[in-house]
C-alpha cells in the first residue's frame, strides 16, 4: 500500500521579509519624532570624525559608507529618541523592505552592511514524498 503525504513549506516566512538565515539581531537607538514599522530600512549617517549614533528612517538614496539596518518591530518614538530591534547582515525579500516617500535602495550599499536584497516569490510550495 503506497501512502503519499502531501507536505508545504514556508517560502520566506510568516511575512515575507525573511528570504533566508539572518545572522545578526540586534537593539539599535532611533532618532525621535519618527513611526517605524516591521522592514522599514533604517540608515545610521557616518560623517569623517562623527561616529554614527542613532538611526532614521532612509528618506533619500542609501549611500556607501553609512551604517543600515531593517527594523525587526513596529515602534513610534514621537515621544523620545528609543531602541528597536533590527536586523543586521541577512537575506532579505526585496519587495517587503520599505523606506520612506521617494528614497531608494542602493544594493551595493546595503550589501557593505551584510543586508543582500532578494526576489522571492509568494505563496506555499507543495511535494510529495
Amino acid at each position: 500500500m503506497e501512502r503519499r503525504v502531501n507536505m508545504q513549506k514556508e517560502v520566506c516566512n510568516y511575512d515575507g521579509l525573511l528570504a533566508g538565515e539572518v545572522q545578526t539581531v540586534e537593539s539599535i537607538p532611533v532618532a525621535a519624532s519618527q513611526t517605524i514599522k516591521r522592514g522599514d530600512l533604517l540608515e545610521s549617517k557616518v560623517t569623517e570624525g562623527t561616529p554614527a549614533t542613532e538611526f532614521t528612517k532612509v528618506a533619500d538614496v542609501a549611500k556607501v559608507g553609512n551604517i543600515y539596518r531593517i527594523a525587526a518591530n513596529d515602534i513610534d518614538t514621537t515621544s523620545g529618541a528609543s531602541v528597536v530591534a533590527a536586523y543586521g547582515a541577512g537575506y532579505y525579500n526585496a519587495a517587503k523592505v520599505t523606506v520612506s516617500g521617494d528614497a531608494k535602495v542602493n544594493k551595493m550599499a546595503l550589501r557593505a552592511s551584510g543586508i543582500i536584497l532578494v526576489n522571492c516569490q509568494s505563496g506555499t510550495v507543495e511535494s510529495e514524498d
